[in-house]
C-alpha cells in the first residue's frame, strides 16, 4: 500500500489529529503521523499516555478500508506487526489483550484503534505509543509497569518498518481474514488463556 507521511514537532494527541483531519487525506494511502511532542495524548477509554517529549514513538496511521466481521483484530494485526519487526533486532515482546505489547511483563507498547462507518466503507485510526528512550524516572510516571526498548532502536527506522510490515498484512488481512495470523498471535499471548 501506498504510504503519506505527516510529521510534526508537537501535537496535543497524533490520534485526535488523524480523527479530526481524515476526511482530508488519501484514501488509498495508509497515512502515518507523528509528533516529537504530545501534550494530550491518551490511550484506550481516554486514559491518559505518559509522553515524555523527544522520546518514543507517538504516531497514528489512517487508512480507509471495506466493512467486514474480522474490525475487530486489527488491533491485534498491528502488535503481531510490532513484535515481529522488533523481534529482528533481538528483542522478544508479549501480547496483553486487548491492545499491549509487554517486555519481561511490563508495558512497553500501547495500541489504541478506533474506527468510524461511512456507508460500506470503515475509516480506521490506529494509534502507537512505543517507549523507547525512557529512564527510570519516566518509567516511574507511568501508572503501571512499564519498559522500553533497548537504545539501539532507532526511531525513524523503527516506525518505518512497522508501517511497511502492516501494510503487507493488511493486504492480506482483507483478503483473508484474521486466520493467516491466528496461531502466530496465540504463541505470543502473555497470559496462555486468553481468547482473542
Amino acid at each position: 500500500m501506498k504510504i503519506t507521511k505527516l510529521v510534526f514537532d508537537s501535537l496535543a494527541s497524533t490520534q485526535d489529529y488523524a480523527i479530526a483531519e481524515k476526511q482530508h487525506f488519501d484514501p488509498t494511502s495508509i497515512t502515518v503521523i507523528t509528533a516529537k511532542k504530545q501534550y494530550r495524548a491518551r490511550g484506550t477509554f481516554q486514559k491518559h499516555w505518559h509522553a515524555p517529549d523527544n522520546k518514543n514513538i507517538y504516531a497514528s496511521l489512517y487508512f480507509k478500508i471495506s466493512k467486514n466481521s474480522y474490525l475487530h483484530t486489527l488491533s491485534l494485526l498491528m502488535a503481531l506487526t510490532i513484535q515481529q519487526v522488533v523481534a529482528e533486532k533481538g528483542v522478544n515482546l508479549t501480547v496483553k489483550i486487548p491492545n499491549d505489547l509487554l517486555l519481561e511483563g511490563k508495558k512497553c507498547v500501547g495500541i489504541l484503534t478506533e474506527v468510524f462507518f461511512i456507508a460500506a466503507k470503515v475509516d480506521v485510526v490506529i494509534g502507537l505509543g512505543i517507549n523507547l528512550d525512557l529512564n527510570e524516572a519516566d518509567l516511574l510516571q507511568i501508572d503501571q509497569p512499564a519498559a522500553a526498548l533497548p537504545p539501539y532502536f532507532n526511531p525513524k527506522d523503527l516506525l518505518e518498518r512497522i508501517v511497511a510490515r502492516f501494510g503487507e498484512h493488511l493486504i492480506t488481512w482483507q483478503q483473508e481474514g484474521f486466520s493467516p495470523f491466528l496461531s502466530k498471535v496465540e504463541n505470543l499471548l502473555y497470559y496462555l488463556n486468553e481468547e482473542i
